[in-house]
């Protein structure tokens, strides 16, 4: 499987690269979203892990443009932020679940 991970936090982003890799999973990461939403768009992704604050365009904004485009790959939500609106409203939007970190 082909996961991408979407997180601001690089040493974060590396922590959860290698726990993927050790699973056996193929990971590619980025730490910006304007890069996260150029690797979100290739075809052979089977889940994208994103953070929703991230520098250049947002998490929300990456979900928005994958859905309105059709893609229909899954995405988990891993962020900071336990707010139960926040939690519906990126639901709402088309992500397949939030996960809160510490």
């Amino acid at each position: 499987m082909n996961l991408l991970v979407v997180q601001e936090e690089p040493p974060v982003a590396s922590f959860i690269k290698r726990g993927l890799e050790a699973e056996g999973f193929v990971v590619r990461t980025a730490c910006d979203g304007a890069e996260g939403l150029e690797l979100s768009r290739s075809s052979d992704l089977d889940l994208i892990v994103l953070d929703l604050v991230l520098p250049t365009v947002t998490g929300e904004e990456i979900l928005a443009r994958l859905r309105a485009a059709g893609s229909s790959v899954p995405v988990i939500v891993l962020t900071s932020s336990d707010a139960v609106p926040d939690q519906v409203a990126i639901l709402n939007a088309g992500a397949d679940d939030y996960v809160t970190r510490p």
